[in-house]
C-alpha cells in the first residue's frame, strides 16, 4: 500500500506546485521521484514543494529532494519549500539544508517570490 500521493497542479506559465501527502522515504520515494520527473518532461524548472502532508523524510527523501534541486539549478529554475512541518524542517536543518532551501510561509508567497526571481 502507498503511504504517499502526490499532486501537480499548474500555477502560470512555467510555473507548478508539487503537494506531497505522506512520508517521502525509501518504500515511496519513487512515486516522489516519479512526479517531479513528469514535471521535468513538461519544462517546468519553477516548482513550489508543498509538504503540508508530509511529516518524516529518510535520507532516501532527501537525496530525491537534492536530485530534484540539482535538475532545478542546472536548467536555471527554482524550488521554493512551503508549508514544512517541524519534523521535516529538523531533517532540514541537522543536514545543513535549511540553508541553501527557500522557503515561503504559503503557496501564494511562493509564487510571487517566483514571479519576481530572474529566469
Amino acid at each position: 500500500m502507498d503511504r504517499i500521493q502526490t499532486t501537480v497542479t499548474d500555477l502560470g506559465p512555467g510555473v507548478c506546485e508539487l503537494c506531497v501527502h505522506g512520508a517521502i522515504d525509501w518504500a515511496n520515494f519513487e512515486r516522489f521521484k516519479e512526479a517531479v520527473d513528469q514535471i521535468f518532461k513538461r519544462k517546468i524548472y519553477r516548482i513550489i514543494v508543498n509538504l503540508k502532508g508530509t511529516d518524516y523524510i529518510s535520507s532516501t527523501g532527501v537525496g530525491c529532494i537534492l536530485g530534484m534541486l540539482d535538475t532545478v539549478a542546472a536548467s536555471k529554475g527554482e524550488a521554493i519549500f512551503v508549508h514544512v512541518c517541524p519534523e521535516v524542517m529538523n531533517v532540514f536543518e541537522v543536514l545543513g539544508l535549511s540553508q541553501m532551501l527557500r522557503f515561503a510561509s504559503s503557496t501564494e508567497a511562493a509564487a510571487d517570490m517566483l514571479k519576481t526571481a530572474p529566469q
